[in-house]
């Protein structure tokens, strides 16, 4: 074709450096629409598996909570089912006198019933169906034998779950030793708007939990969706967990759609492969010109990736192990982990230097949590007085943390942590911003007392390395204008302050300051 020789005529004719950009563009251009086919593939596999975790943790905490309030309602049966004073004043016949009979029922029957009804809020009504003499001396006194048609009415000595068009009940026998064939039967209606409430956690996607009882009847659905056209649409790939509980054989079922790739997330897709094909002709044309150094710088790169990479990969780990803290039930620890996670993250901060000091009493409330996890079971009793003013003023990161720890790890008293007090203050006095960690330790000794006043007039900072470090950073940052001191607490302890002087740092800032 005479297109096709022209074209090779030309390509002929470009230089040997031109033409070897050209290959290599192709590569770097396949190698980033391979990775980036790879990589929208691995994302999409790990939204259907973070969903379907969701999903069974959903149905878990669902079945959990459904199984301890029926297992609360056959105990509440069960109690009445097997009271003396229930069973002979439901069964009795041959009352001498009405008084008698009023008698029994209000002093040994309606003592029960408010006692249980107020003990247990998921009971409804208590229904007794009898052949007694005391039918129809109560609207919950049904006759058993004008009844004989109820599901509810049974001779099992087992809780026996039957729904009735709106209402839901558990009934067993009222055992009549005398005459076992007019045996009575008690039922408790359930309470539908609280047994069944909220049994469905928050979840953040689109997911339905609906239960049937052991007849395959429909008793109860509840919804998490926000997009009903998106719900029908993904009725080919939901995410179903399903359970029974075993008290009375009720199945359940939780299904979820995968969380989709919203339009942002597409929009971002594609303009990243948009800017990155003419990135891929401009790093052709740069590996050629520079090879050798770029190789250099690359490796320079790598180097500081790989720095930053590390704090992400302890994020993911503590982030699944946390997932599989919540699939096994141990919130214990999967609070830990989320503070363990936090913690780090304000301790890294993002490689920023400073740090609001609203930010660096929380860094300090979280290590506190994690030491108790960790050193004791006992509580700890921490005064906060903190000036609302203050809170958003900067200051060098990591200040606080080390002056908590150096108190824990100095100050503790004979008593140990159940005897600990911690005082923590943040506010103003006059121009200057006061920080205070106080504990109601031992005290410090007189040789250490002598030797801060030794450093402090040789100009140098209060001893011990993390003092040290946190006064030097301080004095970076602010110049002269801060101070560290430490003080007898009253009553007995130590009290570390610092005081600094922002104002000047304000004005260099051009208002950063609040």
């Amino acid at each position: 074709m005479p297109e096709m020789r022209g074209f090779r005529q030309k390509f002929r004719k470009i230089r040997m450096p031109a033409k070897l950009v050209l290959p290599c563009f192709l590569i770097v251009a396949a190698a980033v629409a391979g990775i980036g086919g790879v990589l929208y593939a691995s994302a999409k596999r790990q939204l259907a598996v973070g969903t379907e975790k969701v999903i069974r943790s959903a149905a878990q905490m669902a079945e959990a909570s459904l199984r301890e309030r029926c297992v609360r309602l056959m105990a509440s049966l069960e109690y009445l089912a097997t009271d003396n004073n229930v069973i002979q004043t439901v069964n009795r016949t041959g009352y001498i006198s009405e008084y008698q009979k009023a008698y029994d029922v209000k002093n040994l029957l309606d003592t029960v019933l408010v006692n249980v009804s107020e003990q247990n809020e998921l009971i409804g009504q208590v229904l007794f169906f009898t052949y007694g003499d005391i039918r129809g001396t109560r609207e919950y006194f049904l006759d058993a034998e004008g009844w004989a048609d109820s599901p509810w009415l049974t001779q099992s000595e087992f809780p026996v779950w039957r729904q009735e068009r709106e209402q839901l009940g558990v009934s067993r026998i009222l055992v009549n030793l005398w005459e076992p064939d007019r045996s009575g039967t008690v039922t408790v209606l359930v309470n539908r708007e609280k047994l069944f409430k909220r049994l469905l956690p928050e979840t953040g996607m689109d997911c339905r939990l609906r239960v049937w009882d052991d007849e395959g009847t429909l008793l109860y659905e509840e919804q998490q969706i926000s997009d009903e056209k998106g719900w029908e649409a993904g009725a080919e790939r939901r995410i179903c967990a399903e359970g029974t509980v075993a008290e009375n054989g009720w199945r359940f079922l939780v299904e979820g759609n995968p969380v989709p790739f919203s339009p942002l997330s597409l929009s971002l897709i594609r303009n990243l492969f948009l800017i990155l094909l003419p990135a891929a002709a401009f790093l052709s044309l740069i590996f050629w010109l520079f090879y050798r150094g770029e190789i250099v710088k690359r490796d320079a790169q790598m180097k500081a990736l790989q720095a930053q990479i590390n704090p992400h990969f302890l994020y993911n780990t503590l982030s699944h192990l946390n997932w599989r803290a919540i699939e096994q039930g141990n919130m214990e620890t999967s609070r830990l982990l989320t503070d363990l996670s936090k913690f780090y993250r304000l301790s890294l901060n993002g490689g920023r230097i400073e740090s609001a000091l609203r930010t660096e009493l929380e860094h300090v409330c979280i290590y506190i949590r994690l030491y108790m996890a960790i050193h004791s079971d006992a509580s700890l009793q921490v005064r906060w007085e903190t000036d609302e003013r203050v809170l958003d003023f900067k200051m060098p990161g990591m200040i606080l943390q080390p002056l908590v720890e150096n108190a824990f790890e100095h100050g503790l008293p004979k008593g140990g942590l159940a005897a600990f007090r911690l005082g923590i203050c943040a506010g103003r006095e006059g121009e200057y911003i006061v920080l205070k960690v106080s504990d109601n330790g031992e005290g410090m000794p007189e040789e250490k007392k002598k030797q801060i006043a030794e450093d402090e007039k040789g100009g140098e900072a209060p001893i011990g390395f993390g003092l040290r470090n946190v006064y030097r950073r301080l004095e970076l940052y602010f110049g002269k204008d801060c101070g560290m001191s430490f003080e007898e607490t009253p009553g007995g302890g130590t009290t570390v302050q610092i005081r600094f002087l922002p104002g000047r740092i304000q004005k260099e800032r051009k208002g950063r300051w609040s």
